[in-house]
């Protein structure tokens, strides 16, 4: 289960990567149009509005995928099995029984 776990995170990633550059290659391509012999105009190939939406998606995929990660790190419960830092301790006896810092606490802090 562990292999393809790490195997759909990677796909995952890559899947985010792709998204990214096709939106970037979008945004940033134009047309050249050559008027006269020594004049050459370049234009976006989109129009503005539609190279506004790709530069705010370009923005705010990474920030969202971001806060969902942070979300669900925060969310799920630390399994100490499956990270190799804590087997040493595991095996040892001598893992300390405080649970892991939270981002968000479900408590108010004051």
């Amino acid at each position: 289960m562990g292999k393809l776990r790490l195997f759909a995170r990677v796909l995952g990633v890559l899947g985010v990567a792709a998204i990214i550059l096709a939106m970037y290659v979008i945004h940033e391509q134009t047309i050249r149009t050559k008027l006269g012999e020594y004049i050459t105009v370049t234009r976006s190939r989109y129009p503005q509005p539609t190279r506004f939406q790709i530069r705010v998606a370009l923005f705010g995929l990474p920030a969202a995928s971001a806060l969902v990660m942070v979300w669900v790190l925060n969310s799920s419960p630390l399994n100490m099995q499956e990270w190799p830092i804590f087997r040493g301790f595991l095996q040892s006896g001598s893992v300390f029984r405080s649970s892991r810092p939270r981002f968000f606490s479900k408590s108010p802090c004051f």
